[in-house]
């Protein structure tokens, strides 16, 4: 099989910056993509050549490029993640999953400085009211907090502040704490995360 050009320059490309010291999730920060994409054009070779100009900015010393995403014939943005879907008509996107964390983050990554408001459902075994009545295989609704975009909720799930009670990645039980605050004065605590429901909107 013949070899891309465009792909053989852009994993020359990103083994350079690893030369450099840079992360795939570092240089994926960069140009808008996740690591895993970043780490497959190093390792393999058959993908990027869509992101050579975005990397060779990178190497000159970006700190970010915005690279436009593929789309479809309609113009819509191409589902290009496993689990997101892009909302027709709109440049938004709707992410379901059971156990995805990484798919949640995936859905947040490809709305990336676009400043989107996001809303999300959390699916739990249970849920307990302040006057002690529990609901069971129910699910509580959040929202960014004030002064948030999806872009902020990415950084805080990724690197938890002072009093975040979620580990550094974890996205369901960020988003799962994060509702339940925002419900505190109905609810006081909630069992195991079954699945979530996210979507943006402008």
């Amino acid at each position: 099989m013949a070899v891309n050009p465009g792909n053989a320059a852009a994993q020359a490309l990103v083994n350079q910056l690893r030369g450099q010291g840079l992360s795939y999730a570092e240089i994926g920060r960069r140009v808008g993509r996740d690591s895993s994409l970043i780490s497959q054009i190093a390792r393999k070779g058959n993908k990027g050549a869509s992101l050579v100009g975005a990397l060779t900015q990178i190497q000159g010393g970006a700190k970010s490029v915005n690279v436009a995403r593929r789309q479809t014939k309609t113009g819509q943005v191409a589902n290009t993640r496993r689990g997101v879907k892009s909302i027709p008509g709109t440049s938004n996107i709707r992410v379901q999953t059971k156990r995805g964390n990484k798919t949640l983050l995936n859905g947040l990554d490809s709305v990336k400085g676009q400043g989107k408001y996001v809303k999300w459902r959390v699916a739990v075994t249970w849920l307990k009211t302040i006057s002690d009545r529990i609901y069971k295989n129910t699910g509580i609704d959040g929202h960014l907090p004030a002064g948030w975009t999806s872009d902020t909720l990415a950084r805080r799930i990724a690197s938890p502040q002072a009093g975040d009670n979620w580990k550094a990645g974890d996205t369901r039980a960020a988003l799962k704490e994060i509702a339940l605050s925002q419900n505190q004065g109905k609810l006081t605590s909630a069992g195991a995360v079954q699945g979530v429901t996210l979507y943006t909107t402008d």
